[in-house]
């Protein structure tokens, strides 16, 4: 009787039906996913500033066009940091051609790879479902049932779990700017994707996780864990996966390191060494939880279970999920460092889903053994609609529409003050550095950066303090008053700047947020 109920699931004719429980969540998953690519197109079609982070770059990638040196010993004017290897710099150029400008191929390299981190935490949810046993021991039986219904019950379930990585709202905002942290992600889950799902063949992440390090070097989680699950079960492949990981970046900085004359270790390591503070750890976890509760209570309750199994059954999948997971709780305490943002909870987010499905897909696996796989299908589909769940809130809707009101109403304000800049007759003193980027400005002074360094002794700013003393900047422009109180800003300028901007400059024009500033007498 069972091989005849077993035909009977896998007739012609029935066979089509488990496909119909992925349609809500496909129409679920296209929605979100829409809403994100609208956004990704509005910014890349924005020509000015989203985030801070991105003028650096920008500047980077410009003078490294021109021929110019990126990493320059820190003592030396102009005074600025390249905090990040130059991988996220050399796709965005590579990518150039396509948008016309840096900025906007910069975006477009960080939505795209916003789009492989979701896939690739698919891809290992649907490869852990395809597997998936009637229990958690070992050698169980498959379950039963066509093998249409059991793709569309992995298919569904990876492309939940996808959906819950792209859907938080820090990832919708962060996952479009020019900054190196989406792909220094995309790099880190595809080589975790490329371990889970090959697990014979780890060494083959090799280069995915060495370019996530070469893109951000603080992007540790996913390598840790590739490493970690793999020396615990071959201990010898796993020393040694570590040991050409460690080697080939040793390797590539010592390279960097020669080439600069030590300069590209000042940019990376001394100018990184920022102070942490444990009020900036609860504020910002704090933030987290407000924003992302669903994904994170889904997220532990599902990786205390996924360890509960693991320490009946070991399953190399479930363990490197793990081991991600734990290391990605671990990377995010480094948004305690001044300077850090909610970047520093992109792993924790990816970790969370991938863990969620996970779960899921062995739930479901197993019952599938017991109540068929029609049944799973449908059960797979309302699943992954509670997984996703969280994505669908119309705060998206809300906020994409928000920003692009700001976008239309700061372009033609940004297009004067480019104007402006451009008419300066003189050298420029900005806190918007893509501001002076796109006036064919030079940036003379990173102010974040270099007021860190200045406060850890590690810079002296006594030759900026005598050339604004001197009025040699034909125009100061910043984001607030000079006559309110520093607060938050004294981490972009100190005391002792803000000070002399006083008593040296006076204001000449406001224009939407921003005040420009021109020498006094």
């Amino acid at each position: 009787m069972a091989g005849v109920t077993h035909a009977r699931e896998a007739s012609p004719g029935r066979a089509w039906w488990p496909l119909v429980p992925l349609l809500p969540a496909l129409g679920l998953g296209l929605w979100v996913s829409g809403e994100f690519a609208l956004w990704a197109l509005a910014a890349i079609g924005f020509p000015y500033e989203l985030d801070y982070g991105e003028g650096p770059i920008l500047a980077q990638m410009r003078a490294e066009a021109r021929g110019e040196r990126v990493y320059a010993p820190l003592a030396e004017a102009p005074y600025t940091v390249a905090n990040y290897p130059p991988l996220f710099r050399w796709c965005a150029r590579a990518a150039a051609p396509l948008t016309g400008d840096y900025l906007s191929a910069g975006r477009l390299v960080s939505a795209c790879a916003t789009f492989l981190s979701a896939l690739a935490v698919g891809a290992l949810v649907f490869a852990h479902a395809w597997r998936a046993r009637a229990g958690d021991e070992p050698g169980a039986a498959e379950p039963p049932g066509d093998p249409t219904a059991k793709l569309a019950l992995a298919l569904v379930l990876g492309a939940a779990a996808g959906l819950a990585a792209l859907a938080p709202t820090f990832v919708f905002l962060w996952g479009v700017l020019l900054r190196v942290d989406a792909l220094a992600l995309a790099f880190a889950l595809s080589g975790l994707a490329v371990a889970g799902c090959f697990p014979r063949r780890a060494v083959w992440a090799l280069p995915l996780l060495l370019a996530g390090l070469f893109t951000k070097q603080s992007a540790l989680a996913a390598p840790a864990a590739v490493c970690l699950a793999l020396a615990l079960r071959e201990r010898r492949r796993g020393v040694l996966l570590a040991a050409a990981l460690a080697g080939s970046g040793l390797l590539l900085y010592g390279l960097g390191v020669a080439l600069t004359g030590g300069a590209f270790h000042e940019n990376l390591v001394t100018a990184n060494r920022n102070r942490f503070e444990w009020s900036r750890v609860a504020q910002y976890a704090g933030l987290l939880w407000a924003d992302q509760r669903p994904i994170l209570l889904l997220g532990l309750v599902s990786a205390l279970e996924l360890l509960r199994r693991q320490a009946r059954a070991p399953e190399p999948l479930r363990g490197l999920a793990l081991l991600y997971y734990a290391a990605a709780v671990l990377v995010s305490f480094a948004v305690g460092k001044v300077g850090s943002n909610v970047n520093y909870f992109l792993d924790l987010l990816a970790a969370s889903a991938l863990a969620a499905g996970l779960l899921l897909a062995e739930l479901l696996g197993a019952w599938a053994a017991a109540r068929g796989t029609r049944a799973s299908a449908l059960a797979g589909a309302l699943a992954a609609l509670l997984l996703a769940g969280h994505a669908y809130r119309n705060e998206h809707l809300e906020l994409l529409a928000r920003l692009e009101d700001e976008l239309e109403r700061r372009a033609p304000e940004e297009a004067r003050l480019v104007e402006r800049l451009k008419a300066a007759g003189g050298p420029v003193l900005s806190e918007d550095l893509v501001l002076l980027a796109q006036a064919g400005q030079p940036v003379h002074f990173q102010p974040f950066e270099m007021t860190q360094l200045a406060a850890q002794g590690l810079w002296d700013p006594a030759p900026l303090l005598d050339e604004v003393h001197a009025g040699r900047f034909a125009v100061v422009l910043l984001k607030f008053d000079l006559a309110e109180e520093a607060g938050w800003r004294r981490e972009r300028f100190a005391p002792e700047l803000l000070a002399t901007l006083r008593a040296r400059y006076r204001e000449a024009e406001r224009i939407g947020r921003y005040v420009l500033y021109r020498p006094k007498g």
